[in-house]
């Protein structure tokens, strides 16, 4: 059966302290690295599906600001840090 493609934001994250050069191949570190391990394992898993998006931010200032709203909304699954508004919400189905 022909199946339509399915996009799902898993993680959010900001590049304030490095480029997002960096920040990018940082996640291949994270296959080997066991500092976010749930990562490394997702990475593995799902090598070749993974498709790595990214939104510029202009005004750094609200960086932080941008990434609590995106986390907020969408609940990616492998975010562990989640701002206040949804995180009892997360820790409860976790």
């Amino acid at each position: 059966a022909q199946h339509p493609l399915l996009y799902l934001v898993t993680y959010v994250g900001k590049a304030d302290r490095m480029t997002l050069q960096a920040r990018f191949l940082s996640y291949f570190d994270e296959k080997r690295n066991l500092k976010r391990p749930h990562i490394g394992r997702f990475l593995r898993q799902y090598e070749g599906f993974i498709m790595f998006s990214f939104c510029p931010v202009v005004d750094i200032s609200i960086i932080s600001e941008i990434e609590d709203e995106l986390i907020n909304a969408l609940v990616p699954p492998l975010c562990r840090r989640y701002p206040d508004k949804v995180s009892a919400m997360v820790r409860a189905f976790h």
